[in-house]
């Protein structure tokens, strides 16, 4: 399973979470991730549009970031639906849950407005865009043998 978070955006001086529907001669045309899903042109000239796939939390490995689309992936394998915290929690419950889901994360760079972030935007997109969660069973890899240097390739079941 892998949450395809591609066309997914936060934009800064709004709530919520952005469908990016296209680019727009001043910004960008977007769809409102929520239960009216309003269409709307924002513009980008003093705002910041941070796509959801760039974004990552700090860790202390090598990789130094675990990518956003793995992090919602393990939430949806352990919790489901109902994370069981709240942004509003305490900055000791929410350290609390990073370090349950993230054991070497990064104490000196993740704070709590970034788990409230993660908490807020998991919510959203688990009751307005539960598709995102579902293993597509339509591709499966098939794994590449050791002896080759050739890509994996996707099998069409049908």
């Amino acid at each position: 399973m892998t949450v395809d978070l591609k066309d997914i955006a936060s934009i800064s001086e709004y709530t919520g979470l952005f469908k990016v529907i296209k680019p727009a001669r001043n910004g960008i045309i977007v769809e409102r991730i929520d239960a009216e899903k309003k269409r709307s042109m924002k513009s980008t000239h003093n705002k910041k549009v941070t796509m959801l796939e760039e974004l990552g939390v700090y860790t202390t490995e090598k990789e130094k970031t675990v990518p956003l689309s793995k992090i919602f992936e393990n939430l949806y394998k352990k919790f489901s639906n109902d994370l069981g915290i709240s942004s509003k929690d305490s900055p000791e419950k929410l350290y609390r849950f990073i370090q349950e889901i993230i054991p070497n994360y990064d104490k000196d760079n993740v704070y709590p407005s970034d788990i409230k972030k993660l908490i807020n935007w998991y919510n959203i997109l688990i009751k307005y865009r539960p598709e995102l969660f579902k293993l597509e069973e339509k591709e499966k890899v098939t794994p590449v043998k050791e002896e080759t240097n050739q890509p994996a390739k996707l099998v069409d079941p049908s």
